[in-house]
């Protein structure tokens, strides 16, 4: 997070600083927890506390946040090539600019998990090219609108019962001078928007596993789409915060065939991706999920 007004106090800064380490991973932290009140448990308390306060002394405060995909050597040859042939090329450097805003909903930040999704669609951008793309809880929208520059058809899902998070994925593709479309969703029910979705060819998710709370309901939804369309993929990544949660075993209730997938493989096993200091020392886990038999 990338804040500097002069309305910052020193304590703004050293919170900050705090999340930055919380939600990146830092291994020092993580060992602090306790059965009884867990790392997470205590972030999620004090960030809705200093935020609340902090939203009153600086009105909104936000801040744009830049990511940039570069392509390879080989990227750039396949490029020039691909021109040559009259055919559309191969981007090989790409960047999204995102618009944090200082606020208690969680969708407002640019978390560790969507800029690993990020890269792996950058990797994987001449498949996804022309593709029908959903982003569930986008957020700041980074992996959608990354799909969105690389030439997919892309729509972007908050909140259904948070008009503004909603407005603010509009917000998000307009800087970015892309089209996209939006909807509402609400986990674990069938909204009218995911009723009417098109059909789907790719479902991405990415830190929505953040409250054991809710991974009934996640997994409800992402049931929903791979059985409404069931030649769709859905690739989700998250951040394990807790080495007790897991949802491993829901998948299994949900009878969902699912693949891991390896950071490396994509390159997004670094702790600076896309020109940014994400994901930091974050343990991200990202697998494929679909109905049909993996090949």
């Amino acid at each position: 997070m990338t804040f500097t007004s002069a309305t910052l106090r020193r304590e703004d800064f050293v919170f900050f600083c705090a999340i930055e380490r919380i939600g990146n991973g830092d291994p020092k932290l993580r060992k602090k927890q306790s059965d009884d009140f867990p790392i997470n448990s205590w972030f999620n308390y004090a960030f809705q506390f200093h935020i609340k306060d902090l939203c009153k002394r600086t009105d909104g405060m936000n801040s744009r946040r830049n990511f940039t995909f570069k392509g390879t050597d080989s990227d750039r040859d396949l490029g020039e090539l691909s021109g040559r042939l009259g055919q559309m090329p191969d981007n090989t450097s790409v960047s999204v600019t995102v618009t944090e805003v200082v606020d208690p909903d969680y969708s407002c930040y640019t978390w560790p998990s969507a800029v690993v999704l990020a890269q792996f669609i950058w990797h994987h951008r001449a498949e996804l090219r022309g593709k029908i793309i959903l982003e569930i809880s986008a957020g700041t929208c980074l992996p959608g609108i990354l799909a969105a520059k690389i030439g997919a058809t892309v729509i972007v899902s908050e909140y259904a019962l948070n008009p503004v998070a909603v407005e603010r994925c509009r917000s998000q593709a307009v800087q970015n001078q892309v089209a996209v479309r939006t909807a509402g969703v609400i986990w674990g029910q069938v909204t009218a928007d995911l009723s009417a979705l098109p059909a789907l060819d790719v479902v991405v998710l990415s830190d929505v596993f953040y409250d054991p709370v809710n991974f009934s309901d996640v997994l409800f939804t992402i049931d929903f789409l791979l059985t409404r369309h069931p030649l769709a993929k859905c690739y989700f990544a998250y951040q394990i915060r807790d080495d007790n949660w897991n949802v491993h075993f829901l998948l299994r209730r949900f009878g969902l065939q699912c693949r891991k997938i390896e950071l490396a493989d994509f390159g997004g096993a670094g702790g600076e991706l896309a020109g940014s200091n994400l994901p930091g020392s974050t343990e991200i886990e990202m697998f494929e999920c679909r109905r049909r038999s993996l090949s």
